[in-house]
């Protein structure tokens, strides 16, 4: 065999480990990044400051990503290899931006999502607590598949996502809520706003998976990569602002968000 096909035998055997073994390599922790920095890009040129936050609340100039997934590290812990997030600031809300958080379903389970968006005073209410998974609400959950463009995504991964957004918010699949009362007046109720859940990765998915997806209004993402990035993060950008509400004029300080110790 010539040392052309070798290697190129080599890197389809890589690809194809990862799609039955994603947790080796190191290819979706970098698409974790990129995503979380898309983002962020997305966010300032939408006018939020955008900071990069150790588990203090203190401004950093080195991010640090978690390796593993994890909860909360403790507003006091000490030491290089504590994750950072990002907080970005809006005129009505603070939010935080975590890459593989550990976040607690009402079942007791824990749940690792790739991206999550949350409130900047949930998240340090819980780091001043001393951390752990989260278990307050989401605004944004997303699960990110890295892979080859050449494999389909395993249905699977929307499966499990729904499972898990249930598991999260047990309300997510209820946005509009019918009663009959005992005389046949019936009364609806709507969700003024609900997490968005989604999943978005480098290859394609099937049409079963982006119907499951998209009738509960969950983002289906496939294509998404710095070549062919798509429309996925305006969607993400708009959930967020619709909770941050306009960019402020002002850059905003970067200490804690809110809270008195």
């Amino acid at each position: 065999m010539e040392l052309t096909d070798l290697q190129k035998a080599i890197a389809e055997a890589a690809d194809d480990l990862a799609t039955v073994a994603p947790t080796v390599g190191g290819k979706g922790k970098a698409y974790e990044v990129w995503i979380l920095f898309e983002l962020a890009v997305r966010l300032m040129q939408a006018g939020y400051p955008v900071l990069a936050m150790d588990p203090a609340d203190i401004e950093v100039g080195l991010f640090r990503v978690r390796g593993a997934p994890g909860g909360m590290p403790d507003a006091d812990a000490e030491g290089d290899d504590n994750p950072s997030h990002l907080r970005v600031v809006g005129e009505d809300d603070i939010l935080e931006i975590h890459v593989g958080l550990q976040i607690m379903g009402v079942s007791g389970s824990t749940h690792e999502i790739d991206i999550t968006v949350l409130s900047a005073m949930h998240g340090w209410q819980l780091r001043l607590q001393g951390g752990g998974p989260y278990d307050g609400p989401l605004e944004v959950g997303l699960e990110l598949k890295a892979y080859d463009g050449k494999h389909k995504l395993n249905q699977v991964f929307p499966r499990a996502l729904v499972g898990v957004a249930v598991d999260v918010d047990p309300t997510w699949l209820f946005p509009i809520l019918s009663l009959r009362t005992h005389g046949g007046a019936v009364r609806r109720s709507y969700r003024v706003r609900r997490p968005l859940f989604g999943l978005a990765t480098s290859t394609t998915l099937y049409d079963n998976s982006r119907r499951l997806l998209e009738h509960h209004g969950a983002l289906a993402a496939d294509a998404l990569t710095p070549s062919q990035v798509g429309g996925a993060f305006d969607q993400i950008v708009v959930a967020m602002s619709a909770v941050l509400g306009p960019a402020p004029t002002a850059t905003a300080s970067a200490g804690p968000p809110g809270v008195t110790v």
